[in-house]
């Protein structure tokens, strides 16, 4: 005996499975502005923060904020499934409005 120890550590950690720029139907289930409508992700830390992905022609754009323990309360997939994921979107530009 050495007067050594050998410790195993395990580490359980639930990741939301949004990713920036991901197009997502908001559930009506969810609190807050976006309620019923698609967002898209704007970034995702310990809040998920997104924007309306169809926004009125106002001039103010609405946006949204819910903590990692919102989303999960609320039904995680079930209320926030994602429509398009940002690597299957293409960028684009419109150049003209009549």
């Amino acid at each position: 005996h050495n007067n050594t120890a050998h410790i195993k550590y395990t580490l359980a950690a639930d990741m939301v499975p949004l990713c920036r720029d991901d197009l997502i139907l908001v559930g009506k289930t969810a609190k807050g502005k976006l309620a019923g409508r698609l967002g898209l992700v704007l970034k995702v830390t310990s809040n998920i923060s997104m924007v309306d992905a169809c926004p009125k022609r106002i001039p103010s754009v609405e946006t949204m904020e819910v903590a990692a323990e919102q989303y999960y309360k609320a039904g995680g997939d079930k209320s926030f499934p994602i429509i398009q994921t940002a690597e299957r979107m293409i960028r684009w530009v419109v150049l003209d409005v009549e």
